[in-house]
């Protein structure tokens, strides 16, 4: 979410925006990043799902 569609909610030039959590991102990128280096682990695929954050005119 930024100011310009925040704007474009309030205004209603913008229907709905979908957001993910740029700080949880971020942390749950790292995370793996490391967990990945990590050499006493065996190599295995790993999968994070990050909801995402729906904002509409009438939540923000």
């Amino acid at each position: 979410m930024t100011n310009e569609t925040r704007a474009g909610l309030a205004e209603g030039i913008i229907q709905v925006v979908l957001s993910h959590p740029a700080r949880l991102l971020a942390d749950t990128l790292v995370k793996a990043m490391a967990e990945a280096l990590d050499t006493h682990r065996t190599p295995i695929v790993s999968q994070h799902v990050l909801l995402f954050e729906i904002y509409t005119a009438e939540n923000i």
